[in-house]
């Protein structure tokens, strides 16, 4: 009855009390055991969560949470998913003017998690697996069920459920860890982590006066995915080019256009082209992703199956050529897509398809004339026949030297205003899309697209942010289904639609955290 160890006096005492005994040092190990339990589980979940949400370090994010996991060590990470890559943690390089460093709170929280994981394995009896699991499994699902209730607060739970879907982190439950505006795709050939690229040093390919003032210059950078894209001939290298207007008096550092160009081999036709696949600048993701998710919601045939339905291809005019990058995404992802851009400058033709990458096509016209008189001329040549419309969609993506968007573009009185109104949309759903600045306001455009459609079956009008500068694009829509008559339920289907587009393009970047990004009245 006695241990051996324990002193005389205690060991003449221990027969007296078992029970008691016995049952204090029970209790004892089992809170041991618990603590330890709900320490490494909180711990671990802290740290997947931290780790999966600062996945747009590595390239692949399954393996940096693993490592985390593993190794209960966040600065050993970096060595163990990118071998041969510099990762700085948990301090992180922000894209930015001064290209300075900050805390980020993700890493930070990988980092508080993966310590509290490692206390916490030290103590864990073999007993502890099934317990940590069960707290891991029910974390997880904290987190999911948190994230889907604030999403159905400002977007109704369908867009939460549409845009898991679309999240390749949603089946490890932490999609919700961190805004997904701010992950990286490592498939995106125009993904933002790449941003400083196009930003540093360069070589100048041309300098072009423009007519209507100013000058035009565009540059050359280097990419560090240098090699040939998928099914480019062998030899082929990429380089970024950016495009810029400089005004007369004064300047600006807008950025006009970014393209990702392939250089061909020697002898290889066409020399060089854009990936039509990879749009850097972050407005043009939210242009595309918009314009085709509303298109979709208002009947266009945007997805192949409704084109085929249609019999008729989708028809999207674009005034504003940059550097072709849009209007060529369209083009090349929707193989039943004719667009028509309209450009005023003959030196941006020159500089878009010398330079920029940009190809022309059947499929792929450019005008050198006034936007908006073309516009108005195709409307009154669609009056004359009786017509039904002539575009599903009209993007206005055209500045000044300035940056500005002139009112021949959206003023009551301007051609494009006469244009809308003697049909230049489709009765059977259509919308105009103009970009601005974020400093603009948008209500007295807006009011005079309403007015130019108000004979063709007027529909909601509404902006949304894009992402980055914070840029706002207006949309005023016509036609299309009469159900929908608040902007949360447009932003349902929208978002539900950018998810349908996104599989039938094969985007490489979420289009469903676009597509109704901050909708708002105008």
């Amino acid at each position: 009855g006695s241990r051996p160890g324990l002193p005389l006096q205690r060991r003449q005492r221990l027969p007296l009390q078992p029970p008691l005994r016995f049952l204090l040092v029970g209790a004892r190990s089992q809170a041991r055991l618990w603590r330890a339990t709900v320490v490494a589980a909180t711990g671990g979940i802290m740290a997947a969560a931290g780790a999966l949400a600062a996945a747009s370090v590595p390239s692949t994010p399954r393996a940096f949470a693993t490592a985390i996991l593993a190794t209960g060590k966040p600065a050993n990470v970096g060595a163990i998913c990118c071998p041969g890559q510099r990762v700085e943690l948990p301090q992180r390089r922000v894209a930015g003017p001064s290209l300075g460093h900050r805390l980020d709170p993700s890493l930070l929280q990988s980092h508080v998690g993966a310590r509290l994981l490692l206390m916490g394995r030290r103590a864990w009896p073999p007993e502890a697996v099934v317990p940590v699991v069960a707290a891991a499994a029910a974390g997880a699902w904290v987190a999911v069920s948190r994230a889907a209730s604030t999403s159905s607060a400002s977007s109704g739970s369908s867009i939460m459920a549409s845009a898991l879907e679309d999240d390749p982190l949603y089946p490890l439950g932490f999609s919700s860890a961190r805004p997904r505006s701010a992950q990286g795709n490592s498939e995106d050939p125009g993904r933002k982590e790449l941003v400083t690229e196009y930003l540093s040093d360069s070589r100048k390919l041309i300098d072009l006066p423009l007519e209507y003032g100013g000058s035009l210059q565009v540059t050359a950078h280097t990419s560090c995915e240098c090699d040939a894209p998928p099914g480019a001939p062998e030899g082929t290298t990429q380089e970024w080019r950016t495009l810029r207007f400089t005004p007369a008096e004064g300047s600006t550092d807008l950025l006009q256009s970014v393209t990702k160009v392939c250089v061909g081999p020697p002898g290889h036709e066409p020399n060089e082209w854009l990936r039509s696949e990879a749009l850097p600048l972050d407005y043009t993701k939210s242009f595309v992703s918009v314009v085709l998710s509303g298109l979709c919601v208002l009947g266009a045939p945007v997805l192949p199956s409704d084109a085929e339905e249609a019999k008729e291809p989708l028809r999207i005019l674009c005034i504003g050529l940059g550097g072709g990058s849009v209007p060529s995404f369209f083009a090349e992802k929707l193989p039943h897509c004719e667009v028509d851009v309209v450009e005023l400058e003959q030196a941006v033709v020159t500089a878009a398809t010398t330079h920029m990458g940009f190809n022309p096509g059947p499929r792929l016209r450019v005008i050198v004339e006034d936007g908006a008189a073309f516009a108005l001329r195709a409307s009154q040549r669609n009056a004359q026949e009786g017509g039904n419309g002539v575009y599903d969609a009209v993007l206005v993506d055209a500045y000044d030297a300035a940056g500005d968007v002139p009112a021949a573009l959206w003023s009551d009185d301007s051609l494009l205003a006469q244009a809308l109104s003697k049909g230049l949309l489709r009765r059977r759903g259509g919308l105009v899309a103009t970009n601005f600045l974020p400093h603009v306001d948008l209500e007295p455009k807006l009011k005079a697209y309403e007015a130019a459609l108000s004979e063709w079956g007027v529909g909601l009008g509404f902006s949304v942010q894009a992402e980055g500068t914070g840029n706002r694009i207006l949309v005023q829509t016509c036609g299309g289904p009469s159900g929908i008559t608040t902007l949360q339920e447009m932003g349902d289907r929208m978002t539900r639609a950018a998810l349908q587009v996104k599989k039938a393009t094969r985007c490489p970047f979420y289009m469903t955290r676009l597509a109704a990004r901050n909708i708002q009245p105008g």
